[in-house]
């Protein structure tokens, strides 16, 4: 992102000249997002937490948006994916999303996001994880087999959440396994890496992984 006044920001790859629109007086236009990533190469989505906001920021959380990324005036107008701080997760078949706190993952069918991107009707999804429904998902990753989600389950009778790792399966949402974290999660603080280990981000600076 290209800071508090414009954001996103982009510039030719071949030049480095500024494609965007105009900063104007220099007033802050750009307050929301400190993430960003490219759906299916010809596509930004960016947002997040207010900037400079703690990460435990509930009252103002924030918001994710999609942009076309278009030859001439570098990006076209924004779409609204979600609210919430919590970035989404996609590959090319399915987008993964959580729409504002306390709301239950959805999936969503990625040819449908990206027509909804390019200007057409937002799409419905294709299910929403009513397994992990009461709890709080703070963090999502998509894999070839599963999606992963990191929720704070609440306890009755007892003031201490639990904190969990589920895996949900790609065609219904239906629940295929639950790990229980050692300690709260970091939003955003789940990934995969290219030996499939998953890997989780906790508040006190721990890293669990699962092979």
């Amino acid at each position: 992102p290209g800071g508090n006044v414009v954001s996103p920001a982009s510039y030719d790859l071949k030049t480095g000249e500024y494609r965007g629109q105009s900063p104007g007086d220099g007033s802050p236009q750009g307050n929301r997002g400190e993430e960003i990533g490219v759906f299916r190469g010809q596509h930004i989505v960016l947002g997040g937490r207010l900037r400079f906001s703690p990460i435990e920021n509930v009252v103002n959380p924030g918001q994710f948006s999609a942009f076309a990324i278009d030859a001439e005036q570098g990006v076209g107008p924004a779409r609204g994916l979600h609210q919430g701080k919590i970035p989404p997760a996609w590959n090319d078949d399915v987008v993964a999303m959580v729409d504002g706190r306390l709301a239950v993952p959805a999936c969503y069918d990625a040819s449908a996001m990206e027509a909804y991107i390019e200007g057409g009707e937002k799409p419905q999804p294709r299910w929403v994880a009513k397994a992990i429904a009461g709890g709080d998902a703070v963090a999502l990753a998509v894999t070839p087999n599963g999606i992963l989600a990191v929720c704070e389950m609440p306890r009755a009778r007892d003031r201490h959440s639990r904190w969990t790792l589920c895996a949900l399966d790609l065609k219904d949402g239906h629940m295929l396994w639950e790990r229980t974290l050692p300690d709260a999660a970091r939003p955003g603080g789940l990934t995969v890496d290219r030996d499939g280990r998953i890997l989780v981000s906790l508040t006190d600076g721990r890293i669990v992984c699962y092979g």
